[in-house]
């Protein structure tokens, strides 16, 4: 083989490894491209899922917000109803001792009466 040819040869050679190179270097050029673009696609799904979470998240909060405000609603109701049934028991606790007092006192009238037979009817009183 001649120098000439040689040269031509390894010219030829070089120029082909180095196209080979350089669509390799093209190719993965390409599929960092793609791979990047697969990576932004799949962050936007992960973005719009967290975004929709959130919206769930906030609109489930809102609601039992709204909740635990109406239950606070419904167990001061309860609350006042327990005092002034508490009031009502302690009143009529109290008119009910009252008139035991009163029945145990008309009952040792009658008994002091009627060991001394006289009858006294006791006057009426309004309640």
């Amino acid at each position: 083989m001649n120098p000439a040819n040689f040269s031509l040869f390894a010219l030829l050679l070089s120029v082909f490894v180095g196209g080979a190179y350089l669509r390799g270097e093209i190719s993965r050029k390409q599929d960092l491209k793609e791979e990047l673009r697969m990576m932004k696609d799949r962050q936007r799904l992960i973005m719009d899922n967290v975004d929709s979470i959130n919206v769930r998240y906030q609109r489930d909060r809102e609601m039992m917000l709204a909740q635990t405000i109406e239950f606070y609603g419904r167990i001061d109701t309860i609350l006042q109803q327990k005092f002034a049934n508490a009031r009502q028991i302690r009143d009529a606790s109290q008119s009910i001792q009252k008139g035991r007092a009163e029945l145990k006192m008309q009952v040792q009238a009658l008994r002091i009466a009627s060991r001394q037979r006289i009858i006294v009817l006791p006057a009426e009183t309004e309640e």
